[in-house]
């Protein structure tokens, strides 16, 4: 499972404009989530928005570490996963404050005799994707596609997009802080009403995920409190260690491997 194409997929880097990352709103299971970063890193750096890109099911279930005896089994669901993301919004705050709304794909086609997924990029998400010179957030696919919570990728890429890698590789901490609201909004977690179920179920479990698998950054947080009610976090993300990032890169090929 662990083939050398799966290992290229995983070195495909995911490019985003920062608004995208941080002023828009959307709800994405994980499987939709890994199946969108995957789509986006087919982009190459000077690909018209009119591109179209088509790629195996084998390939996608190869790079994200699924078991191909169950391949058959998740077409099914990428169906599900890909008319999810053709029909749910996302919402994105533009710089006039106004909010404006739109699909992540424009078309997807789904070719079951050749276990193939064509997909178009929506016109105003390209402006988001394409052609990018300025203000934008780039990583290695492999950095979140074995993540297991769809908290930890949104909370990465969150957090990835604020720091200045240079400096915390240059042993400086980076502030990071969100309102409580804020945070819950952006990470899809607003289901959770009280704050000890979005600290258990969401906010500690993408910390500890990100923790053990990212190899280029370290998270700690504080929270501020308004009497008993939390109304900030902070968050202070450094450079991991060299055993750290070690330990991550081991975890990972685990987790690809379908190692328990």
């Amino acid at each position: 499972m662990n083939s050398q194409k799966a290992e290229e997929a995983r070195s495909h880097y995911v490019v985003k404009s920062n608004a995208l990352i941080q002023q828009s709103r959307f709800s994405l299971s994980l499987q939709a989530q890994r199946c969108l970063l995957y789509a986006i890193s087919l982009i190459k750096p000077l690909d018209s928005p009119n591109t179209e890109y088509e790629f195996s099911i084998r390939d996608l279930c190869e790079a994200c570490g699924i078991d191909l005896d169950t391949a058959g089994e998740y077409y099914r669901t990428l169906k599900k996963e890909l008319k999810e993301l053709r029909d749910r919004s996302i919402w994105i705050t533009m710089n006039d404050g106004r909010e404006t709304t739109f699909a992540w794909f424009q078309k997807v086609t789904l070719n079951r005799g050749s276990s193939t997924v064509s997909v178009k990029f929506d016109e105003t998400a390209s402006d988001y994707l394409f052609l990018l010179q300025s203000r934008y957030t780039q990583y290695r696919l492999s950095n979140v596609l074995c993540m297991k919570s769809k908290y930890s990728i949104r909370l990465w890429e969150l957090l990835i997009s604020y720091v200045k890698k240079q400096r915390i590789e240059n042993g400086c901490e980076e502030e990071v802080y969100f309102t409580l609201e804020e945070l819950k909004e952006r990470l899809d977690a607003t289901i959770y009403t009280k704050f000890s179920d979005f600290q258990r179920f969401a906010l500690d479990k993408a910390v500890d995920e990100i923790n053990l698998l990212s190899e280029d950054i370290h998270v700690k947080y504080e929270l501020e409190r308004k009497g008993r009610k939390v109304e900030q976090i902070y968050f202070v993300v450094t450079s991991p260690k060299y055993d750290q990032k070690r330990a991550a890169r081991q975890e990972k090929q685990k987790r690809y491997s379908g190692e328990k």
